[in-house]
């Protein structure tokens, strides 16, 4: 359990709720909403798992992310190479580009690849 997780988790039960939130436990919670009522510590558990299963299942995407800028693999890029794989015939930027792009895909598998 992190700060973030239940940060995440809170928001999710309770969106807009207003709280302050010290330290990695639900003993650091301080609701000060007077509108919502702060959920049962096992309703916040429950939660955090689900949020923190939802992280680690997209944790790849911000991974490959990185790895694409790194690689120079920007959005404007793909579109230039793929423009000129597309309208001008010149495939060795695209193809030079999915080379890249299956070594980070490799490097960095979907859950369901892993």
């Amino acid at each position: 359990m992190t700060n973030h997780s239940i940060a995440l988790a809170l928001a999710s039960l309770r969106p807009g709720a207003e709280y302050t939130l010290v330290g990695d436990t639900l003993a650091g919670i301080t609701w000060l909403d007077g509108v919502l009522t702060q959920p049962a510590d096992v309703d916040i558990e429950a939660e955090i798992l689900v949020v923190e299963a939802q992280l680690a299942a997209t944790a790849y995407l911000e991974e490959r992310a990185v790895a694409y800028a790194s690689q120079g693999l920007t959005p404007s890029a793909m579109i230039e190479a793929l423009w000129q794989k597309t309208m001008e015939s010149y495939t060795a930027t695209a193809d030079a580009m999915q080379v890249i792009r299956t070594q980070i895909k490799n490097e960095y598998p979907t859950p369901e690849e892993a």
